[in-house]
């Protein structure tokens, strides 16, 4: 019994160490996610250029040897930028097309400020600013009052048709 024990054990061992080589590992999907920085060339050349300024800054680098591995890593960084830049696909979407696109539907439509103006920015974004969202300045439109729709004078706190205060 013990003989066909020990059988059984070995030729379980012996497949198990057989078997990658029968039936190859079925190939993995690749990942959607980049890759590590210290797993590319690009980032192995910068992580090591850091590594030789704080050595530097901590006196356990001469300035000649600074200035020597600073030059070698520097060319492998750039050189792995750009071979990344090149094998890199080119971008979706032409930027200056979707402006002028939008540019485009913005003058078809007739309005040539969707917005108010400030004297200082340009035309702002929000349709109902009484300030300008980047330097404050008034944008000298008239509110109305909530109660009437009657239009309250800039800096007036009640309504002049009803007399019900406005907001600030």
């Amino acid at each position: 019994m013990e003989a066909i024990l020990a059988a059984a054990v070995g030729l379980a061992v012996v497949w198990m160490v057989l078997q990658p080589l029968v039936q190859p590992a079925p190939r993995r999907l690749a990942s959607a996610e980049p890759p590590e920085l210290e797993d590319t060339q690009r980032g192995r050349a910068l992580l090591a250029l850091k590594e030789i300024e704080f050595d530097r800054e901590t006196g356990k680098l001469s300035d000649v040897d600074h200035s020597a591995l600073k030059t070698k890593y520097t060319a492998i960084a750039l050189h792995a930028m750009r071979a990344e830049t090149a094998t890199r696909p080119a971008a979706p979407m032409d930027i200056e097309a979707v402006i002028a696109k939008r540019v485009q539907q913005i003058r078809a439509s007739g309005a040539d400020a969707p917005g108010p103006v400030c004297a200082n920015c340009g035309p702002r974004p929000e349709s109902d600013a009484a300030f300008c969202s980047s330097c404050g300045v008034s944008l000298g439109l008239t509110a109305a009052c909530s109660r009437c729709g009657a239009p309250v004078e800039p800096g007036g706190r009640y309504c002049a048709g009803c007399g019900t205060q406005v907001a600030a």
